[in-house]
């Protein structure tokens, strides 16, 4: 998918290159490289794309002008999907970005080499089911997590969660599905006037686990 393309991808990630390509070696300088494939990673110069599909078995090009943008986490995620003909559901999508980083890098990587996909892609209930009673009833709302924590790990429920808050905060200047914004939306109706509150006091809270953090949020609303 990008054997002769340009992407924008920072040297700290060059590494999720080579576990996609591992057969592509990292050079910022091409000597004697007819029969290498490369990852470059040197000085633009005049017909570059020339130069290297001239020089190199096959190339991936990591500087000037850029196809795919890597350092973005929704066109990286997607682009993997692609590879297996498939796209994430926009639930599941919205839960793994908002990992951390190293979670995030770490799904990346093993969903390129797994067709089949992960535990918490097969999980029958989302993130949405979540939302959908989060701030209506804290009992159903609660028996959704526990359910969800089977299939997902508590760190993606916790992220997604206040990814939903500060959505709800940031309301007017948003992109979304229409099913998603309206969630959104009802939220605000009933709770718009404490979100703030609850995420300044969420700074100050001392649970050490994911689960108590999200058990914390729910029961706040």
């Amino acid at each position: 998918m990008l054997r002769g393309k340009t992407v924008n991808i920072s040297k700290e990630r060059l590494g999720l290159l080579s576990v996609f390509y591992p057969d592509f070696v990292v050079r910022e300088i091409l000597f004697f490289d007819q029969d290498n494939k490369v990852i470059y990673t040197g000085k633009d110069r005049k017909d570059l794309i020339e130069y290297l599909t001239n020089n190199t078995k096959e190339f991936i090009n990591t500087t000037g002008p850029y196809e795919y943008d890597l350092e973005n986490k929704e066109v990286l995620l997607e682009l993997v999907y692609r590879k297996w003909g498939k796209e994430p559901r926009e639930d599941l999508k919205n839960a793994i970005i908002n990992l951390p980083d190293d979670d995030f890098y770490g799904f990346v990587k093993r969903r390129w080499v797994l067709p089949s996909g992960e535990p918490l892609e097969k999980a029958k209930i989302t993130i949405y089911d979540l939302y959908k009673v989060f701030g209506k009833s804290k009992t159903e709302a609660m028996n959704v997590f526990f359910e969800l924590v089977e299939s997902y790990p508590p760190v993606v429920v916790e992220s997604s969660l206040l990814t939903f808050l500060e959505k709800v905060v940031t309301l007017e200047d948003i992109s979304v599905s229409p099913h998603y914004l309206k969630l959104l939306k009802d939220f605000k109706q009933r709770h718009g006037d404490k979100i703030k509150k609850v995420l300044f006091d969420y700074k100050n809270i001392d649970y050490s686990k994911e689960e108590m953090n999200v058990l914390w949020l729910i029961l706040q609303f």
